[in-house]
């Protein structure tokens, strides 16, 4: 019986297949050292052995072979990038397209900070400069009532790094969280879709380290970032087991 019953869990498990579409743009011995943007992404996430994360480098223009292999993972991660959304590369039309199709098909997608920028895309939203730098630990203010019942509280603390955000989103869009410093959209839904600003996937530690590297954040910021204390709270594990509970259900008329 214990045996039947630990296949049928296997078995079951080892459906929660997940896609992530990496855009970090990263130096290779930078990888080495500290993981790519999916590495963090799995470490978070993952909650058991059987759970499987197939990753594309899609910046490098490495993509699922066809569409209708979407339809095979559980929910699909658009990462961060030091890239602009706004761009619109090549490489960036396609990940638009793969987030069009998910839509359509129902196939659950996250966005974060640039992801959370180019998804918008998907629903005729668009992206841009914001007229500051927004670094640091961030409060979000939640504004819909769903997601201030489900975190029990009426904000939330992430890292960010970013000067780009959402400009502009559809009406059919639900704002669910604005920055508490710069008023951008933090958090948004639409449909099977959800996309955070600020990154739930990073430490304090590993955000100095992003700045330290950076060559377009000004040096009066970096030595701001500097000084924040590395064991200041931040929602990390609340918004990852959010993202992970959003992936696993198929929540119809969630906002």
């Amino acid at each position: 019986m214990e045996e039947y019953k630990d296949s049928y869990f296997k078995k079951n498990l080892k459906d929660k297949k997940y896609l992530i579409l990496d855009c970090g743009l990263m130096d290779p011995k930078e990888i080495k050292l500290n993981g790519s943007f999916a590495d963090l992404f799995i470490n978070g996430l993952k909650n058991n052995n059987y759970d499987i994360f197939d990753t594309y480098n899609v910046y490098n223009h490495d993509f699922p072979k066809t569409m209708e292999e979407l339809k095979t993972y559980q929910g699909i991660i658009v990462t961060g990038s030091k890239c602009d959304a706004h761009e619109l590369s090549s490489w960036m039309l396609k990940v638009i397209d793969i987030g069009k199709y998910a839509i359509k098909n129902n196939i659950n997608i996250v966005g974060i900070c640039f992801g959370h920028q180019l998804l918008s895309y998907c629903i005729d939203g668009k992206s841009g400069r914001a007229n500051q730098w927004e670094v640091g630990i961030i409060k979000s203010n939640i504004h819909h009532p769903v997601i201030k019942s489900y975190f029990n509280t009426d904000s939330y603390h992430l890292v960010a790094i970013h000067q780009d955000i959402v400009l502009e989103l559809p009406k059919e869009a639900t704002i669910l969280a604005y920055s508490d410093v710069s008023q951008c959209i933090d958090m948004y839904g639409y449909k099977n879709m959800l996309c955070i600003q600020n990154h739930p996937e990073f430490t304090i530690s590993y955000m100095k380290h992003r700045i330290n590297l950076s060559t377009t954040i000004p040096n009066d910021i970096k030595k701001k970032i500097k000084e924040i204390n590395e064991n200041n709270y931040l929602d990390n594990i609340k918004i990852l087991k959010f993202i992970k509970h959003f992936l696993d259900n198929k929540l119809e008329n969630w906002i």
